[in-house]
């Protein structure tokens, strides 16, 4: 797994940071106001320049609460004030530990320069980065109603309080935003790593964009299991492959998209594998690496009310060889034919400006 960021292209040097970029990161902070600290400053302000990711003065920004720390620094929800006009939106800022090593700075620029490349309605858009002194940081998309998990715990409809109504249409609605931003990725040749409903943002009318802040969140600190004092993976929504063979791909995605659907319909009341500890779930993975007919892989189970063909969708995404998997494209096509011109009206009730009424029958 990438050491500072969760998107990763292996395959595609198109994107790759350019040589006489990385050449110019070094450890400025150990000679902050030395003549050639300050030269090579300038000279990766430039570059970023010429690649068309905006500066962002700090003073515009202005933080409003921690979500967490992560191996290489501090994320935080803020307000981002717009150039002379007092507008203000919310944003997600993650800096750049003030003593991170080369290395940390090279993988940090990697992940704003990769991130600045996903242009789509469903993927979280970088804002900008601010060089203009250390921690650098880079500012991210953040929209209002926060994460795509707590917002469907908080709106369950078992829980007779919810402040909206989401049935299942909308929940069909929300997984087809995020097939169609994991589609994009999957037609960038981007490997994601680590898809789950903590890793989506939702915002006014049911928008969902796919993010990747959840790993330096401390609210989903146990969703992440360290396997042999590794780095903490997120085990529960992980292939067999990438845990066994270290595989990732578009079709190990497509296995953390299943298990993101099942999130969605099971409005993430229980992580994936309720009943199962960690060890458990680990040695429920390991026996597709062995294919033992005996002693076969116990899937999710199907959530309550989902439809067959929903469930089948995704047991199709479990597979055990990735060459039968679906392809998002696919995906996106089922689930947009299943919910085929739903979008959820705005509620007649007064006591939430935020409610949504779903009219879709099953």
């Amino acid at each position: 797994m990438p050491s500072s960021f969760v998107y990763s292209n292996s395959t595609n040097s198109e994107y790759a940071v350019p040589n006489e970029l990385g050449k110019l990161i070094s450890p400025l902070r150990s000679i902050p106001n030395s003549p050639a600290a300050i030269n090579r400053l300038k000279l990766l302000q430039v570059k970023f320049r010429e690649i068309g990711i905006p500066e962002i003065a700090k003073h515009r920004l202005r933080m409003l609460r921690k979500l967490g720390d992560g191996a290489y620094g501090t994320v935080f929800v803020g307000e981002l004030e717009a150039n002379g006009m007092g507008d203000k939106s919310l944003v997600a800022v993650k800096h750049l530990l003030r003593n991170a090593s080369e290395k940390d700075k090279s993988d940090f620029l990697e992940e704003v320069r990769l991130l600045s490349t996903l242009d789509d309605p469903n993927i979280a858009q970088v804002l900008g980065i601010c060089m203009d002194e250390e921690p650098f940081s880079v500012v991210l998309e953040f929209l209002e109603l926060g994460d795509l998990c707590q917002f469907l715990r908080q709106n369950d409809t078992l829980l007779p309080n919810s402040s909206q109504k989401i049935g299942f249409g909308s929940l069909l609605y929300i997984s087809g935003q995020v097939a169609h931003g994991m589609k994009f990725l999957e037609s960038r040749n981007i490997v994601h790593r680590d898809l789950a409903t903590r890793n989506c943002v939702v915002g006014r009318g049911l928008i969902v964009k796919i993010s990747h802040f959840a790993t330096d969140t401390d609210l989903y600190s146990s969703d992440y299991y360290r396997l042999d004092g590794k780095m903490p993976l997120p085990l529960r929504w992980m292939s067999w492959e990438s845990i066994f063979l270290g595989k990732y791909s578009t079709k190990s995605d497509c296995w953390s998209f299943g298990t993101t659907l099942w999130e969605i319909l099971s409005y993430c009341r229980h992580a994936p594998y309720p009943t199962m500890n960690n060890q458990e779930v680990l040695h429920n993975l390991r026996r597709l690496s062995v294919f033992d007919d005996m002693d076969p892989y116990e899937p999710l189970s199907k959530p309550h009310n989902c439809p067959r063909d929903i469930y089948q969708l995704m047991c199709d995404c479990w597979r055990r060889n990735d060459e039968e998997r679906p392809n998002f494209w696919e995906i996106h096509s089922f689930i947009s034919r299943k919910n085929l011109n739903f979008v959820p009206q705005p509620s007649t009730h007064s006591d939430s400006r935020n409610c949504l009424e779903d009219q879709y029958v099953v």
